[in-house]
């Protein structure tokens, strides 16, 4: 194992109830969702295109919580087109050293989040942050034909 240690620049973001960031180098734009939302529409104006969203929580197999206020959208590439990640909300953008420790982390039920598309950790004040790889979200999103679907709405049931 060894360790890479560099600066990096994260935007932090919150989705059922834990703390992630992306690179912020890889963050195309945010949208904030309409307040009279508090499901994710599976598709979303922008620049002049209707994109696709998936929810974090999905993708990552978390107990979906109960949403307060609208979620909020990451916009990411997948070349040559654009992608949305539906999260909880959107906080700051953090310039932090990091090390990473070079290893794959294995899939696992214990912390109940599948550990799949986590790049790396970071703390920012105090509070452990997974740094989520979106290529590597992107790809499970397309093995998984259940994830490209629009999720059920609560009336749906």
């Amino acid at each position: 194992m060894s360790i890479l240690a560099r600066t990096m620049e994260c935007l932090q973001f919150e989705c059922a109830g834990r703390s992630f960031c992306f690179d912020a180098d890889q963050v195309l734009g945010l949208v904030s969702l309409p307040p009279q939302l508090h499901e994710v529409p599976p598709m979303i104006p922008f620049q002049g295109s209707l994109i696709p969203v998936f929810p974090l929580e999905r993708i990552l197999e978390l107990e979906e919580k109960p949403r307060f206020s609208p979620p909020e959208v990451v916009i990411l590439r997948d070349d040559p087109d654009y992608f949305g990640i539906a999260v909880d909300w959107v906080g700051e953008i953090h310039k932090v050293p990091i090390l990473r420790s070079m290893f794959r982390f294995p899939e696992s039920n214990r912390a109940r989040i599948k550990m799949f598309g986590i790049w790396g950790m970071v703390t920012f004040n105090h509070r452990v942050s997974l740094i989520l790889e979106p290529f590597a979200l992107l790809r499970r999103i397309r093995e998984q034909p259940s994830l490209s679907e629009p999720p059920l709405l609560s009336s749906q049931v």
